[in-house]
């Protein structure tokens, strides 16, 4: 992750371990898991580059600079959902009587 977002020191580790923490924790409560599962590693990883990324920028949906525009979905973790319920999915049984 610090190699991704070109971090070469531990300055920002405290503000990448809330994230992580934050995130882990929105993965497990919507998957209902006590512990992070190892196929949704990367939605936390993914989701704590971009949350860093939007650092002085958390309230903007809209940025404009010149010729050059960003936007910024609402939510980070969203276009993550579908991995998720794929993997709530796969965790049901079915039980036969």
């Amino acid at each position: 992750m610090k190699t991704i977002l070109a971090l070469n020191n531990s300055d920002k580790d405290s503000i990448l371990n809330e994230f992580i923490v934050n995130f882990t924790n929105a993965v497990n409560l919507y998957c209902g898991t006590e512990t992070l599962p190892k196929e949704l590693e990367f939605v936390v990883v993914e989701c704590t580059i971009a949350r860093y990324n939007r650092l002085g920028s958390e309230g903007l949906s809209q940025e404009q600079i010149d010729s050059i525009g960003s936007s910024y979905q609402s939510n980070i973790i969203t276009p993550y959902l579908p991995y998720m319920d794929s993997y709530k999915n796969s965790r049901k049984k079915v039980k036969f009587l």
